[in-house]
């Protein structure tokens, strides 16, 4: 890791300053929806709460999106026998279709998974978070939050995995920090990742 820990407590303020405030407002967006297929909906459609698709999955398309979410509807009664992260991201993984990536099964796990109350545990990596985990020296695909450096651990999982995929490219040398963008909690919607 060639980051300080000075900088990396920079950074992770920074990021609370500047990004947990949206994290908070997606989070409860989606543990306030009325019943759990409209939150499968409106999560499997990657819709932001203007109706448009969130960055991360725009270029999936509206057709795959609404494909994708008809497949998790016939199995909300799987979906909502999930009583921890980890079986609901591995049961939506199980069901993706051609044109859903990991990024797509993660953060629509995320969405389903505010509205069931079963948060990540651990941090999920994969695009630029599983970069930013690199750039600090981590190669597995899941890290739990006691193994991190202590300035993150102040973090909730899925708020460090938005926080190594916006600030990826800080840990490697750069000294600006990114600034939010748009609408939403990570990079992709924000303008990070």
């Amino acid at each position: 890791m060639d980051i300080s820990t000075r900088e990396l407590r920079r950074q992770v303020k920074h990021f609370r300053d500047h990004w947990t405030t949206r994290c908070m407002e997606d989070s409860n967006r989606f543990r306030k929806m009325p019943d759990l297929a409209t939150a499968i909906q409106v999560a499997a459609r990657s819709e932001t709460a203007e109706g448009n698709i969130e960055n991360h999955q725009r270029r999936i398309g509206r057709p795959t999106l609404r494909k994708f979410e008809r497949k998790l509807q016939r199995h909300r009664k799987a979906i909502h026998s999930c009583r921890d992260f980890k079986s609901l991201h591995s049961l939506i993984n199980r069901l993706r279709i051609d044109g859903i990536g990991e990024l797509a099964v993660y953060d629509i796990a995320q969405r389903i998974g505010e509205y069931l109350r079963v948060p990540p545990k651990e941090v999920y990596l994969h695009a630029g978070a599983r970069t930013g985990a690199r750039n600090l020296g981590f190669s597995e695909n899941r890290i739990r939050v006691k193994d991190l450096p202590s300035s993150m651990q102040q973090l909730k999982p899925d708020q460090i995995e938005s926080f190594l995929c916006i600030y990826k490219d800080c840990f490697v040398g750069c000294r600006k920090l990114p600034r939010p963008r748009g609408i939403g909690c990570g990079g992709g919607r924000s303008g990070g990742c």
